[in-house]
């Protein structure tokens, strides 16, 4: 050990460990020494220990000096009340365990930053006292009680990013718009405030087709993420995310049948990167996108319908496609306006070949390939396939797992 800030990573046991400022558990849970020998430990990350289980975070408390917490493993489920001895913890990392709630103790962990975890109901003894929390992911929204957690939340005043999941089915009747106005009353609060970054995403049968209207997004936001359940129906873009000059980043799902919608995505100033999940009719780019300079698209149940023309993304830099092949689409002729994207230096094309003929599949490829040969930049190109296996023959028998294609 060079010093006492030197990081350890345990592989099978360690000796002399008691100066250690950081500590990296790899391998089975069981060859972890004492927590207790490590009372200097500012950074513990069991994100990849082994069979890491509840009884082994017991003497947690006792690392006063504690800064960073990564926790990792399925057979962890809850964390001790001791936790909330940890009056110097900043980021608490649980996004790989089981972890649904806090302890009530946690709530007194006033230096706390980050609370990072998968799906977590709930905080009992509330927020009021981590007046330092900057960043929570991800809270499921499945109750009451999370509803006015989400409220509380927002009106941090040091709160910059939060993710919530929307967890009430559709079918609840009449009472789910009372639940679905509390729920947009809570998050609009977020507008107040100095939410950055804001992720909503959804179970499934959890629709969040409520949001395109009635919620206001926050002034300052830079990045918003909306990925419902793709079993639920897509929403529109919610139209007052034009208000929103700032967001650098998108992340969203949505059904773009209204010509409108993809507009109001290109007018987005600051826009740099672009990930869209896309259901509905065709679309052609042909103005906007101003500053974009990362783009990826899928199409979720169709083939590619996306155009670009003249003009179209002229700070485009990576562009990354995702789409069925579909025997209509072949008929027509691949044609995506790659040449118009002037300053493209990469194209990753992936082709779900589910059901496909082989020589549609090559056919496209090659029309791919042609583009970007008549590109004045030659940019870079990956060609990659899923579900290869199910192509067809030209004879229209399947290809079997073991014959793979040219």
């Amino acid at each position: 050990m060079e010093d006492a800030s030197t990081r350890l990573a345990l592989e099978s046991g360690s000796i002399g460990l008691s100066r250690a400022r950081s500590l990296t558990v790899l391998g089975p849970a069981q060859w972890m020494p004492h927590l207790s020998d490590f009372l200097l430990l500012r950074v513990l990350d069991l994100e990849d220990a082994e069979s890491l289980e509840n009884r082994d975070l017991e003497d947690i408390g006792r690392l006063f000096n504690l800064k960073y917490l990564g926790l990792g493993g399925e057979l962890v489920t809850s964390l001790p009340e001791s936790i909330g001895d940890l009056q110097s913890l900043e980021t608490l990392e649980m996004r790989r365990t089981e972890v649904r709630k806090l302890p009530q103790a946690a709530s007194g962990l006033k230096k706390l930053v980050r609370i990072l975890a998968q799906n977590l109901d709930d905080i009992p003894g509330g927020v009021e006292e981590m007046q330092h929390l900057q960043k929570v992911t991800m809270l499921s929204v499945n109750s009451r009680r999370s509803l006015n957690l989400v409220a509380e939340l927002a009106i941090l005043g040091q709160l910059r990013s939060l993710g919530v999941k929307w967890c009430f089915h559709d079918d609840l009747g009449s009472g789910i718009e009372d639940i679905r106005n509390d729920f947009v009353s809570s998050v609009n609060k977020a507008s107040e405030y100095n939410i950055t970054s804001l992720s909503i995403h959804s179970n499934e049968a959890c629709s969040l087709s409520f949001l395109a209207e009635s919620w206001v997004p926050p002034y300052l936001l830079q990045k918003l993420v909306m990925i419902p359940s793709i079993s639920s129906d897509l929403p529109r873009i919610p139209e007052k995310i034009a208000s929103c000059r700032g967001i650098t980043y998108l992340e969203i799902a949505v059904n773009l049948d209204r010509d409108n919608d993809i507009l109001i995505i290109a007018d987005l100033p600051a826009l740099t990167i672009l990930k869209l999940y896309a259901t509905g009719k065709p679309i052609t780019i042909k103005q906007g996108f101003g500053c974009l300079e990362v783009f990826s698209f899928q199409r979720l149940e169709d083939e590619l319908g996306l155009t670009f023309e003249e003009g179209a993304m002229p700070l485009l830099r990576k562009l990354r496609l995702r789409f069925k092949l579909l025997s209509e689409q072949q008929k027509a002729g691949f044609h995506c306006g790659l040449p118009c994207l002037s300053s493209l230096q990469r194209v990753i094309a992936t082709i779900d070949c589910n059901g496909a003929k082989v020589s549609d599949v090559v056919s496209v490829e090659d029309a791919i390939k042609e583009e970007i040969h008549a590109h004045k930049k030659h940019p870079m190109i990956e060609l990659g396939r899923e579900n290869e296996e199910n192509m067809i023959k030209d004879g229209g028998q399947r290809i079997k797992m073991h014959e793979g294609s040219n």
